[in-house]
């Protein structure tokens, strides 16, 4: 109990075996002013404390309803995040297969290539050595002919 209430309860209870004093009326008065002072302040307290309380569930409530909000924004974020990921990932896997398919490609062109290379040698190696045969053959009739019209001449002139 507080002092006020305390003193207010002495005062009324040694009132009726006291003479009515001013000074304890008056004492009495303000006794009851504090002890409605007191009153109006506990009320004041509780229903500051009410408001607070209010004001505290209101702002938790709002705090909720925004962490709930940015974890919902964040979870689209994230799956964005991913949906991103996941296609980078699979572009990067297409350019390497691509990337594979055209080193493959290439070196069977390479391949190709030396096979007809070393053919065209071949042919040509086997064309040349035609063509010296040939000019060899034509050479040494070339000589032959030569050759006899040269005996003709001779024994023609021998002969003569």
């Amino acid at each position: 109990m507080s002092a006020s209430k305390n003193f207010m309860m002495m005062s009324s209870m040694s009132s009726p075996k006291r003479k009515e004093n001013p000074h304890a009326n008056r004492i009495a008065k303000i006794s009851e002013k504090l002890n409605g002072l007191q009153v109006g302040a506990d009320m004041d307290r509780s229903s500051r404390m009410d408001l607070i309380e209010n004001r505290i569930r209101t702002l938790e409530t709002s705090l909720n309803e925004e962490v709930e909000g940015n974890t919902k924004k964040f979870n689209i974020v994230r799956e964005q995040l991913n949906k991103i990921q996941k296609t980078v990932e699979d572009e990067r896997q297409t350019r390497e297969q691509v990337i594979e398919d055209k080193l493959v490609e290439v070196r069977h062109l390479e391949e190709r290539v030396q096979y007809n290379l070393a053919s065209e040698i071949q042919a040509r190696r086997e064309q040349e050595g035609k063509v010296l045969r040939i000019m060899e053959e034509k050479v040494g009739s070339l000589i032959n002919d030569f050759s006899k019209e040269n005996r003709f001449r001779m024994e023609a002139t021998e002969n003569m």
